[in-house]
């Protein structure tokens, strides 16, 4: 599982670049396609760093999978072999979540527009 190794390093690549640039408890939003599972290496060090950052989606719906990259997605390839969330927004400091959904999934009068879902975040300054 050498990408489970790799993708941790790119997070920690990541990461004091953030802490080097943002300022204290300055607003920060961290999104993307991270191809990773919400338990991966890469993502815990995400929610473990300094920073402060939290999973929107998952602060905002517990118990809710909320998946991104689906076999219910036409746009997917045939061999996919299971339902995943893989992309992510994560925030910290002077934010407030106010509500975040998945979207272009074909619900809500959002057509598909990928092979990934997209992932939606209200957020407020303090």
């Amino acid at each position: 599982l050498e990408w489970l190794a790799e993708r941790k390093a790119q997070a920690e690549v990541l990461l004091p670049a953030i802490e080097r640039y943002g300022m204290g408890n300055q607003a920060k939003i961290l999104c993307g396609d991270f191809n990773d599972d919400p338990d991966s290496p890469a993502l815990r060090a995400v929610l473990d760093s300094r920073i402060g950052f939290h999973d929107a989606f998952a602060d905002c719906r517990p118990g809710d999978i909320g998946f991104t990259w689906s076999r219910q997605n036409p746009y997917v390839h045939p061999s996919t072999t299971r339902d995943q969330r893989v992309d992510y927004i994560f925030a910290a400091g002077d934010l407030v979540l106010k509500d975040c959904s998945v979207v272009f999934d074909g619900s809500n009068g959002l057509e598909l527009a990928s092979d990934h879902f997209g992932v939606f975040c209200t957020l407020e300054f303090r």
